[in-house]
């Protein structure tokens, strides 16, 4: 089963839980109700962290691997005095942080050109640059994706086999 985005999941739920709170609150509240932040005491936000983490625990329950696929973004982070660049999803706060510990891998897609050559891996060590990691390390860091998809799908299918 494959999410393909996960940006689009987390907008479906955004939208099913702003819809929700027009219904239960009434008057000039309802009105100003345009966006899951505007939703009184952070409820919107908490619900639909909540639908969504209760949508992925039951595609979960199907027998099959789940396959979620996220856009990534570049964000400026401070420690102390230094800053730093990391690549991390593209979904923030309390949801970006329930995203980001649900998967077993978190597999970061690089590519780049040499001459007329795309070479493509799959990150997996997380670094201070960038989000990824795989449970067990069943996934090498680097893991290369021959331009056969097919020998790279029986290589990385490899990988999962007793």
């Amino acid at each position: 089963m494959v999410i393909d985005t996960l940006d689009r999941l987390v907008d479906l739920a955004n939208a099913y839980v702003i819809d929700r709170a027009k219904e239960k609150y009434s008057g000039a509240i309802a009105e100003k109700i345009e966006t899951i932040g505007d939703i009184p005491n952070g409820a919107g936000w908490y619900n639909a962290t909540s639908l969504v983490r209760i949508t992925l625990d039951k595609l979960k329950l199907f027998p099959a691997a789940l396959v979620l696929i996220g856009h990534t973004k570049l964000e400026r982070l401070k420690d102390g005095a230094r800053e730093y660049t990391k690549s991390t999803i593209n979904i923030g706060g309390q949801m970006g942080a329930v995203l980001l510990g649900w998967p077993d891998h978190t597999l970061n897609w690089r590519s780049r050109e040499v001459g007329d050559i795309i070479e493509r891996c799959l990150r997996t060590k997380p670094t201070e640059a960038l989000e990824a990691g795989s449970r067990g390390n069943i996934v090498p860091d680097g893991f290369r994706v021959e331009s056969s998809m097919a020998g790279s799908y029986a290589k990385f299918r490899a990988l999962f086999s007793d």
